[in-house]
């Protein structure tokens, strides 16, 4: 028995290749380590976080498991968000 590698069916030669960034079915995941997320104003660096509609705000209680290690842009009203480099455990 031999095994080869099958042809994508769905696969067009004929359509312009689409860099994975610029796709809206990738996205960033982070399993363990640190990975960038927007943040609201009241992140702050040690701050524990939960997610609210794709922003990070502050934690009110302390089992959650996504801690800002720093912020890495402050948060800008116009943009609506702010960058902060967070460790999940």
């Amino acid at each position: 028995m031999v095994m080869v590698p099958k042809e994508n069916p769905d696969y067009r030669p004929d359509q312009e290749y689409e860099s994975r960034n610029d796709r809206d079915e990738w996205n960033v995941v982070g399993l363990v380590g640190q990975v960038y997320i927007r943040c609201d104003e009241t992140v702050k660096a040690g701050d524990l976080i939960i997610a609210d509609s794709g922003i990070a705000t502050k934690a009110v209680q302390p089992e959650q498991c996504w801690q800002v290690m720093r912020i890495t842009s402050e948060y800008d009203a116009q943009r609506g968000y702010g960058i902060a480099l967070v460790f999940i455990r």
